[in-house]
């Protein structure tokens, strides 16, 4: 069996990334950091930071703001990897799982996970399993269409008195795709029966992919992009769960 706790972060507060960051977080911290499409990183990306599978790759995306922000994922993944690792950015080794998730080879117990929509990248990094996910509002998207697919019926009822039920959907879903992905699940018909509502759920492991603790964290990177990490273990309750950064 698998126990999930789930809550929403109060305002986030965004710190400048700095070089001193893994000194200030404790080993039991989760760390975010976003980066926009646009900034210096993903515009000006060394051609050695990615392998040539990685470019390979890259150049199969039909649209160009896809393929930007997986250039811009795997450098940021790389650039703060590095600074965590002592490596430089051209030694980090990663391998992808299964389902499609990167993994950090000689990590020093370090966990990774990449996350992208509309205008942001966002990676998450743990000393214990985690997962991320971010979501873009667009104006005149139905996304009440999903809700069969994504919640469940009480869920579905919970999202339906809500005063903004968007954004109710959307705080459950990325809690949803967070913890599976956490977990390597990975399978988008599984999440009816992910329960994510706010507090402690006790539910079989084989729903979400995993046994054991989770914790599951909703924020907003900004008023059109609702997130949420997912990481293996129980909420702290002496220091800040989640730390984030803007690269």
């Amino acid at each position: 069996m698998a126990t999930v706790s789930c809550l929403t972060l109060p305002l986030v507060s965004w710190l400048p990334w700095s070089a001193n960051a893994r000194d200030n977080a404790p080993d039991t911290s989760v760390l975010v950091f976003r980066c926009a499409v646009n900034s210096p990183m993903a515009t000006s990306t060394p051609l050695h930071l990615l392998t040539t599978a990685e470019w390979q790759r890259a150049s199969r995306f039909h649209q160009s703001i896809d393929r930007q922000r997986f250039v811009l994922g795997r450098s940021l993944l790389r650039q703060v990897t590095a600074h965590f690792s002592g490596q430089s950015p051209e030694q980090i080794e990663l391998l992808v799982g299964p389902r499609g998730k990167p993994e950090w080879v000689n990590s020093a117990g370090w966990q990774v996970n990449l996350a992208h929509a509309g205008a942001w990248v966002l990676l998450a990094l743990a000393k214990q399993a985690v997962g991320i996910d971010v979501e873009e509002i667009q104006s005149g998207f139905d996304y009440y269409s999903l809700t069969n697919s994504v919640l469940s019926n009480i869920e579905q009822d919970y999202t339906a008195q809500q005063v903004n039920s968007q954004h109710a959907f959307y705080d459950l879903w990325t809690r949803k795709e967070a913890l599976v992905k956490a977990t390597g699940l990975g399978l988008s018909e599984h999440l009816p029966h992910v329960p994510v509502l706010a507090g402690t759920h006790i539910v079989a492991d084989d729903k979400i992919g995993g046994a054991g603790l989770f914790t599951i964290a909703n924020f907003w990177v900004d008023n059109q992009h609702p997130a949420a990490v997912a990481w293996a273990g129980a909420l702290s309750t002496t220091h800040s769960p989640v730390t984030c950064y803007t690269v």
